[in-house]
């Protein structure tokens, strides 16, 4: 006699079906439950960030873009001075302060800790902010100041470059912008971003700007939380939306930016557990290089897990942009049909 439960499915069995479902890359099936839509983008997305060689990428871009760190610092000095203004090397420490921040983040319920991690947070800024104010000062309003300008300048704008090629790479553009175009493009919001940055630092400094930051440290969970995570979704965005040398739809900015906008935040919070518990807790980083050193190495890895972001958030923002969203995602694997070098719209 047939047991009347054999034809309640198994879970688990339905499970490991649907799963081979997702994994198998010649199938034609059309998938029916979200989970598995998704789960079939994220699985695509990955398989052509490792075909892309993304990994590669994003150690070449941290390493281009900590060489430029220290000279785009020290031209926001120089041009904030030409604006007028003094040494501000307190908005240039306070500006470094939020860029580690952004991927060195920290807490700690022991006061003696926080204070420990903040200690050794302000030191690596201190240093780098030392750097740029010593090359700064050897910079004079003459021609090897100009030349000085210049090379830094090349700098900034050799990491921009290399992101726009990456960038072109994913979205399967051939001809990357002429070097005039990409030089008027990028140089504004190369020298003047930083600049407007510690100009902004700076008259927040002022007392009639200090209800703002208080307004902003009131705000709780949501202030560390969601505001950053606005920002960082808006930025990314932004940027999966104006490098790429093709039109792209703010939808397909929008999704790129949302999901390197999540990973981001989850970033930050892995960084803090790592930085809490291995380099302050067991100080296996200070016995090594000893005081502010001992963020360094973890500093670079930061840059490159940023760079991996990034780049992952622009591989969705293409296949979105080429395929379909993360919602509506078949499990035919489509690369081969939109995505022709010969066919993507360049201007």
């Amino acid at each position: 006699m047939a047991n009347p439960l054999d034809h309640i499915p198994n879970p688990w069995k339905v499970f490991k079906e649907d799963l081979a479902k997702v994994r198998e890359k010649e199938s034609r099936v059309v998938l029916s439950k979200l989970w598995m839509r998704v789960a079939r983008f994220v699985l695509l997305a990955y398989r052509k960030f490792d075909e892309e060689r993304c990994f590669m990428r994003a150690a070449a871009l941290s390493f281009n873009s900590l060489l430029a760190l220290i000279p785009v610092l020290a031209l926001a000095m120089v041009l904030t001075q030409a604006f007028g203004q003094e040494k501000q090397s307190q908005s240039v420490q306070k500006f470094v302060n939020q860029f580690i921040m952004g991927v060195l983040p920290a807490k700690h319920d022991d006061a003696n800790k926080s204070d420990q991690i903040e200690k050794i947070r302000e030191d690596l800024s201190e240093n780098i902010t030392g750097f740029s104010e010593n090359l700064a000062d050897q910079v004079k309003f003459d021609m090897a100041g100009v030349i000085s300008a210049l090379v830094f300048i090349y700098l900034g704008l050799l990491v921009m470059t290399q992101l726009e090629d990456t960038f072109n790479d994913l979205w399967a553009v051939r001809r990357s912008r002429p070097w005039y175009e990409q030089l008027y493009k990028f140089s504004p919001g190369l020298i003047f971003g930083p600049v407007t940055i510690i100009l902004v630092f700076t008259v927040l400094n002022a007392a009639h700007f200090s209800g703002i930051s208080q307004w902003l440290a009131s705000t709780g969970r949501f202030g560390n939380t969601a505001v950053p995570l606005l920002f960082a979704i808006a930025g990314f965005t932004c940027l999966y939306k104006l490098i790429p040398n093709t039109t792209v739809p703010w939808i397909a900015a929008g999704w790129g930016g949302l999901v390197a906008g999540s990973l981001w935040q989850i970033n930050h919070l892995a960084s803090a557990l790592y930085i809490t518990h291995v380099v302050v807790e067991k100080g296996w980083y200070d016995k090594i290089y000893g005081g502010s050193l001992s963020l360094l190495p973890v500093f670079m890895l930061a840059i490159y897990f940023t760079w991996l972001i990034l780049l992952y958030g622009a591989l969705v923002a293409a296949r979105v942009q080429y395929h379909s969203t993360p919602l509506k995602e078949s499990i035919e694997d489509k690369d081969a049909e939109p995505g022709k070098p010969d066919e993507t719209e360049v201007h």
